[in-house]
C-alpha cells in the first residue's frame, strides 16, 4: 500500500497531478481544493488511497490523513466510489461534512453528481455515529461556514455555473471571506473568472 508520496509536482491537469518521486511520475487523482493548492515545480507530500480495479490502478491524494480517514469511511458506504468520495471531500472541510451528516443535511450531499437522495440517505445513516464526536467539536461558526456554502453553491448554480465550478468556488469563498452571503458570492464569482 502506498501511504504517502513526497515529490515536485510535474503536470497538473483537470483533476489530478502527476507527482514526480526520484524519478517516477505518480498521476495522483485529487480534490480540487488541493488540486488549486499545488503548483509545477513545487515540492510537496500528498497522503494516498491506492483503489485497484480490474482495469486499473488509481491513486486518490489528500491534503492531511483527516481527509484520507474520512475518504475511507466514505468508501465503505454501498454505491459510494472513489470518485463520488473525492468529490464528497470537495463540498467542504471534514468538520463541515461531519456537522451536514450528524444533522442529516442530506441536501447538502446531493449537491455531488452522482449521490441521489438514496446514497446521501445511507451516509447519513451509516456515518452518523461514526462522524458524531467530530461533529460536536466542530463549532456553530463551522456549521455556519456548511450553510454558507451550500448556499453559495445554489447561487452559482442559478447563474448558470457548473456543479464543479460552484463547489470549488463556494469553498474558495468561504474560506477566504467572511463577510456576508452576498460578499462570499461576490469572491466566489471573482474565483470563476480569475
Amino acid at each position: 500500500m502506498i501511504a504517502t508520496l513526497t515529490g515536485v509536482i510535474q503536470d497538473i491537469r483537470d483533476s489530478s497531478a502527476v507527482l514526480d518521486v526520484s524519478g517516477v511520475g505518480y498521476e495522483v487523482m485529487v480534490g480540487p481544493s488541493l488540486l488549486s493548492d499545488l503548483a509545477v515545480g513545487n515540492e510537496c507530500r500528498i497522503y494516498t488511497y491506492l483503489a485497484i480495479r480490474d482495469t486499473a490502478h488509481e491513486l486518490y491524494g489528500f491534503a492531511d490523513s483527516e481527509q484520507l480517514d474520512f475518504f475511507k469511511k466514505l468508501l465503505t458506504i454501498s454505491g459510494v466510489g472513489p470518485k463520488s468520495a473525492l468529490h464528497i471531500l470537495s463540498l467542504g472541510t471534514v468538520s463541515d461534512l461531519c456537522s451536514a451528516i450528524a444533522r442529516g443535511d442530506t441536501t447538502y450531499l446531493t449537491k455531488v453528481a452522482g449521490i441521489g437522495k438514496k446514497t446521501a440517505d445511507r451516509i447519513v445513516i451509516e456515518l452518523k455515529n461514526k462522524v458524531g464526536a467530530l461533529a460536536d467539536n466542530a463549532s456553530t461558526h463551522d456549521i455556519g461556514k456548511t450553510d454558507d456554502v451550500a448556499a453559495v453553491i445554489l447561487a452559482l448554480e442559478q447563474f448558470g455555473y457548473t456543479s464543479m465550478q460552484s463547489r470549488d468556488a463556494a469553498v474558495f469563498a468561504c474560506k477566504e471571506e467572511s463577510g456576508s452571503l452576498e460578499d462570499k458570492v461576490k469572491c466566489a464569482l471573482v474565483f470563476i473568472s480569475s
